[in-house]
């Protein structure tokens, strides 16, 4: 057996073994269309090795091999990067991705076994790398840093793609090249493209089992009912804070507590549905307003807590107060009648100010802001806004 026979072998069982776990892991882990994409992209793969070796054990033409192989490496690194677009939240295309492969196969046999075929040159891995240079650009979210998993899924699709690239180099440059350098080429491929694929097997693994925590960590820190943080949640804010250290390098922020007024009343007159459409209501008011970087949590049954980094009293001030305005004008559906109102309290966090002491400063406010008539702002150690009831 020759050593590529025993390379396709080898990832023939890879290939194989990678598709069986990314189904099952698709089916356990919450059904995720990007893992079925990968799924279906390994067993593409495992067919392409398959039928690579057999190619290779009957000493078929290359300009055969390229033919019967061009279309499943193309399916293969088709699915990858549809799967990588889905995880992304990107439209997926398949048709469209699906007419690129197609064409590109339809070339390659054309270019393989065509009247006018010259050397045979593997134009399918060219397009193939592509789609998987398309991919690795995709992995990374853009609101925040790579993960351990996406870092490995990058350098995989590169290393994979390169290994694509070099082969249909040599193979172009084969007439010319001298027959050491072949042999380097063909080493380095050697090592490129199955350390490349069994790493993106691996990190495609690891991927939708990281994605799987942290949605579960999401729904852990979410509250139902709003989408806004619950207090696991906020709890998890103010240890991402470090205990203040943050804070030292922003200088400034503002935390605010706010709380619907007359909640009780609400539900006792009109209602557990009515309490709620409230509560979504005045969320959506508050997710609407929330900048890059800030954080709102639902922290009791009508109470709720924002952190504003980097913002001014003043200016924050400003901006609960348009969210004050706009809670008054809210009604909910079938309920015209119904009049929301909510007050608030606000804390500055200045330099070396503890994240969770001024989260205590704001709820000390914002119960000021309550006795004093609610329907207003409190800003901490300022004193009472104008009376807005």
């Amino acid at each position: 057996m020759t050593a590529g026979a025993v390379i396709a072998a080898m990832l023939a069982l890879v290939a194989t073994m990678l598709a069986a776990t990314m189904l099952i892991a698709w089916r356990d882990f919450g059904r995720a269309p990007h893992a079925l994409s990968w799924a279906c992209a390994f067993a593409v793969g495992g067919l392409h090795w398959y039928l690579a070796l057999g190619l290779s054990l009957f000493a078929a033409p290359r300009a055969t091999h390229q033919a019967v192989t061009a279309p499943t490496l193309l399916a293969m690194s088709a699915l990858l990067y549809l799967g990588f677009r889905q995880r992304a939240g990107r439209r997926a295309h398949p048709r469209g991705i699906a007419l690129v492969c197609v064409a590109m196969a339809l070339a390659a046999e054309a270019a393989a076994l065509g009247p006018w075929a010259g050397p045979t040159v593997p134009i399918g891995n060219p397009v193939a790398a592509g789609f998987l240079i398309a991919g690795a650009g995709l992995v990374r979210h853009r609101a925040r840093s790579a993960t351990a998993a996406e870092h490995g899924a990058i350098t995989a699709l590169v290393l994979v793609a390169a290994g694509l690239l070099a082969t249909a180099m040599l193979d172009a440059g084969e007439p010319y090249a001298a027959p050491a350098l072949r042999r380097a080429g063909q080493a380095i491929v050697a090592v490129l493209v199955p350390t490349g694929f069994a790493a993106l097997g691996l990190a495609a693994v690891f991927l939708v089992a990281a994605d799987l925590s942290a949605r579960m960590q999401r729904l852990a820190e979410t509250d139902p009912l709003t989408g806004l943080l619950n207090r696991r949640g906020l709890d998890a804010v103010i240890a991402a804070a470090g205990g203040g250290w943050r804070w030292r390098r922003r200088i400034r922020g503002v935390a605010v507590m706010a709380d619907l007024d007359r909640f009780k009343q609400l539900n006792d007159r009109f209602g557990h549905d009515a309490g709620d459409a409230a509560l979504r209501a005045f969320a959506s008011l508050v997710h609407g307003r929330l900048r890059p970087g800030e954080a709102a949590a639902r922290t009791g049954g009508e109470e709720f807590a924002f952190v504003l980094p980097g913002e001014t009293p003043a200016a924050a001030h400003g901006r609960i107060e348009a969210l004050r305005i706009e809670t008054e004008e809210l009604r909910l559906p079938g309920r015209p009648d119904v009049r929301i109102t909510a007050s608030f309290g606000l804390a500055a966090i200045a330099s070396g100010t503890d994240l969770g002491d001024a989260i205590g400063r704001a709820d000390a406010a914002l119960i000021e802001a309550k006795g004093g008539g609610r329907n207003r702002i409190v800003v901490a150690d300022r004193g009472v806004l104008p009376d807005h009831a």
